[in-house]
């Protein structure tokens, strides 16, 4: 980070483009540390909380009372509480916790009953509190470590030069899109297909990025539907990745659906959405 921050001026509107990119880098390479902070400090709240004060916690459940052992083993058996009636968003398969430590895991929760059956640990196979609170701390160690293989490399050889990383240094210097040799001049013809023109893009890029951004309701999914059939006509092989499995899912129903609309793709949109496409051979049939 001190690295990228060598001579970068305080202000932004003093920053050359090159500036700005490696600020904006050198910021970046915390954000997963800086993120993973705010989950422990509500769980070190949680924590300190009392159990009828944990009462009007959505994250916690109160006024337990053990109703009966239902599995598990001897070790580390499955218990049944009842509990009173309280807004919770506590979930099967969540880790929940006391304030000594690890209770154990939600096995099942019956809202009609109002009972929570849980796995616990070994050390709590005896212990029957009041009160239990979920946590849970999701990290995010790769995508941590491909930002700092981007810095490292950005210290090393600086934001604008040929070599790796090439898409991601332009989006960081908010460049056009790099397109091959040959192709149409010109980012986007206005009196064309928005459609049209973002598919010709993406078969056309050389180790760049086009980033299509707008509010919800833009398109922003139904285009990338088309671009994705337009790469598939091509025999590309397609990686998709976003912030859940929830976007992923939207994206490939949308696929499918343009899918009908285009003859030669569907087949392969369809062993997409199954996770069965795995090379360009494939992705042609």
């Amino acid at each position: 980070m001190a690295r990228l921050l060598v001579d970068v001026p305080e202000e932004q509107s003093e920053r050359t483009p090159e500036q700005q990119a490696q600020w904006l880098l050198a910021h970046l390479l915390e954000w997963h540390r800086r993120e993973e902070k705010a989950p422990w400090w509500e769980y070190f709240r949680l924590k300190a909380l009392t159990d009828d004060e944990r009462l009007d916690e959505h994250y916690a459940v109160s006024g337990l009372e053990f109703v009966k052992r239902v599995g598990g083993t001897a070790k580390c058996p499955i218990d049944r509480y009842r509990f009173p009636t309280q807004n919770m968003q506590i979930r099967q398969g969540d880790d929940v916790e006391t304030s000594d430590g690890k209770f154990g895991e939600v096995v099942m929760i019956n809202s009609a009953e109002r009972t929570i059956d849980v796995k616990k640990t070994g050390a709590m196979a005896e212990v029957h509190p009041r009160s239990l609170f979920a946590h849970k701390v999701i990290t995010a160690p790769k995508q941590a470590e491909s930002l700092f293989r981007l810095g490292t490399w950005m210290a090393d050889h600086g934001v604008d030069r040929p070599g790796q990383y090439r898409a991601a240094r332009d989006l960081l210097l908010r460049k056009p899109p790099r397109l091959k040799p040959g192709s149409p001049s010109g980012l986007y013809n206005p009196e064309l297909d928005v459609i049209a023109e973002a598919t010709r893009l993406s078969l056309q890029m050389d180790n760049g990025v086009v980033p299509i951004q707008g509010p919800p309701g833009a398109g922003k999914t139904y285009t990338a539907a088309r671009m994705i059939c337009g790469l598939l006509r091509e025999g590309k092989k397609i990686g998709i990745t976003a912030v859940s499995h929830k976007v992923i899912h939207k994206l490939l129903e949308e696929v499918l659906k343009a899918a009908k609309e285009e003859k030669g793709v569907r087949t392969a949109a369809q062993e997409m959405k199954q996770g069965k496409v795995k090379n360009k051979e494939a992705a042609r049939h």
